[in-house]
């Protein structure tokens, strides 16, 4: 595997989303079928009302289009070492590669995680659902990289 000097990002599959991303539109639903009720049953024209909620859910839901089209990192992976983004109970959330002193997969609630052990801290824990298809490439970078800079004498 070749090395480059630009980290590399895994980011959540977007599978990950959809069921966020229907809540937000389901959300987005009910609020219109409020604000239709409650215009109803003043008996206001409720153009204001339309208009700014029209506007609201057209940022909104562009937000979410974006977020969608470039979904949230997980992890960015270097030559000089790791960081962890958008995971709960992660651990330390970045180390260089010359902290790290092992990488194994274990189990947890969640299901398979990759763990990056180093001294004296919190090992990191991303969970491999989050890498969706793109975990057994992950792992395998992440082992190859603890395996260079252990290699290599640090500079």
């Amino acid at each position: 595997m070749t090395q480059s000097s630009d980290p590399v990002v895994y980011r959540w599959p977007r599978h990950r989303l959809i069921r966020p991303l229907g809540r937000l539109v389901l959300g987005l639903g009910l609020l219109w079928l409020f604000a239709s009720v409650l215009a109803a049953a003043t008996d206001a024209a409720g153009r204001g009302l339309y208009l700014g909620l029209g506007v609201a859910s057209l940022l909104i839901l562009a937000l979410a289009a974006a977020r969608f089209a470039v979904p949230p990192a997980v992890l960015e992976l270097s030559e000089e070492g790791y960081r962890v983004f958008n995971v709960r109970a992660r651990g330390a959330a970045s180390a260089h590669w010359s902290d790290v002193t092992s990488v194994s997969t274990g189990e947890s609630v969640a299901g398979p995680v990759l763990v990056l052990e180093g001294r004296g801290r919190a090992p990191s824990v991303v969970p491999l659902v989050l890498l969706g298809a793109q975990a057994p490439d992950a792992q395998d970078r992440v082992r190859a990289l603890l395996e260079a800079a252990h290699r290599t004498p640090p500079a």
